[in-house]
């Protein structure tokens, strides 16, 4: 609270003093500076403490990529393409199809974002020899936390974080196949997200369920973006 203060208090004196342009000037110096802020890993000896988890390079990529989370152009190299359309996608919410991946970088090292502070690898789960599913609580300058899954994936012989997962509860408002797969329109007061499964997991319309998927970025469903189903169960 007292850095929040100060913080304001000397932009307030730059503004007053020195006018608008000065005070554009020390924010963005400012945002430069947080995003050199190293990243504070928090331990947790449940999964540190696992010989197979580091032995197969999943621990060290996903520490590695958050140890330079707040600069795109460092952490780039522990992450797919994929992933980097998935960031621009959430961060810009603007089209993918007309814009080249080291655009996107580009674009995301100028976005004035709150940095993550800290960090905690919290589960990671074998999904098979190639994939894991890593959940981490992420905590941000701003104050704000919250819980995701990256998927990591062995790639060419490297692991590479490959997606990383959006969660929603609420209610399935239709279900309808698209081929031989199923799509859900599942939603709450504040959004309606379109879903695609491979699977029919018994999920019917009506049913409060907690849903998971990472976005498609190659492609749109009739023009929409939609998340491929990674968890969806319902919700008693």
């Amino acid at each position: 609270m007292g850095e929040t203060i100060l913080g304001f208090v000397i932009m307030l004196f730059i503004l007053l003093v020195f006018g608008v342009k000065a005070l554009e000037l020390a924010l963005t110096i400012r945002q430069k500076l947080i995003r050199m802020l190293p990243v504070k890993q928090i331990m947790n000896e449940s999964v540190e403490l696992l010989p197979e988890i580091k032995a197969n390079g999943v621990y060290e990529v996903v520490t590695q990529y958050f140890k330079h989370a707040n600069r795109i152009k460092k952490y780039k190299r522990f992450v797919t393409d994929v992933f980097i359309r998935e960031v621009y996608y959430a961060t810009t919410q603007e089209a993918l199809k007309e814009i080249s991946v080291s655009k996107m970088v580009s674009r995301l090292a100028k976005e004035n974002r709150s940095g993550f502070k800290n960090f905690q690898i919290d589960e990671i789960t074998k999904i098979n020899d190639d994939l894991f599913l890593v959940g981490v609580t992420r905590t941000f300058r701003n104050k704000n936390k919250n819980r995701v899954n990256y998927i990591v994936e062995k790639i060419n012989s490297e692991w590479k974080i490959n997606h990383i997962t959006r969660h929603l509860k609420g209610l399935v408002k239709e279900k309808f196949m698209i081929n031989d797969k199923i799509g859900y329109m599942i939603g709450n007061e504040a959004m309606v997200m379109f879903f695609v499964d491979k699977i029919d997991r018994g999920i019917n319309e009506d049913d409060f369920v907690y849903v998971e998927g990472y976005l498609e970025t190659s492609y749109l469903y009739h023009g929409n973006f939609f998340y491929h189903v990674v968890l969806l169960n319902q919700v008693q």
